[in-house]
């Protein structure tokens, strides 16, 4: 009886000390979470698409800030004349990401939120259906140099959508 209690006594001490094995530090670096923006860095960079009508250039640039935030602008070029410009960002906030677009003549200047609804590796989806227009905004990479996007949404009892297919500019 003796022997059985201090085979279990030397084992449980011997458990409590723990593992002595050391921890490899590129394991563990590879094990903490990446920022939720790491899934969607195929957006940087500066996009550009004529218009349908040949009437001038639209053009898309984004960049990192930093771990949760990506910035943008959107403008429309006709020769030298900027006609729409808009302010955009990727923010991870709350476990989520978030298109917030601020255009200077909609919406009083302030900015609107639109919140992711899927990410995968080719696509982004946000929405905010409380939004007069567009109620969600698409984002997918279509290979390394192209990328199509559309805001769509209910507009007078209709489906209304825009489209854009951007090319990666040449650096």
């Amino acid at each position: 009886m003796k022997r059985i209690l201090f085979i279990t006594i030397a084992a449980a001490l011997l458990s409590a000390c723990g593992s002595t094995e050391t921890k490899d530090p590129a394991a563990e670096a590879a094990a903490v979470p990446t920022s939720r923006l790491d899934e969607v860095s195929w957006m940087i960079g500066t996009w550009e698409m004529q218009a349908p009508d040949g009437s001038g250039v639209f053009t898309e640039q984004w960049q990192r800030v930093d771990d949760n935030n990506l910035s943008g602008t959107g403008m429309m070029l006709r020769g030298t004349d900027t006609v729409f410009s808009e302010k955009l960002q990727l923010v991870n906030e709350d476990g989520a990401l978030w298109y917030v677009p601020t255009i200077g003549n909609q919406n009083g200047g302030q900015p609107v939120r639109f919140k992711e609804k899927s990410i995968s590796e080719n696509e982004l989806v946000f929405e905010n259906l409380s939004h007069d227009f567009p109620q969600r905004i698409i984002y997918q990479r279509k290979g390394d140099n192209a990328l199509y996007a559309r805001v769509e949404g209910m507009q007078s009892n209709a489906l209304r959508k825009e489209e854009f297919s951007f090319k990666r500019k040449a650096k």
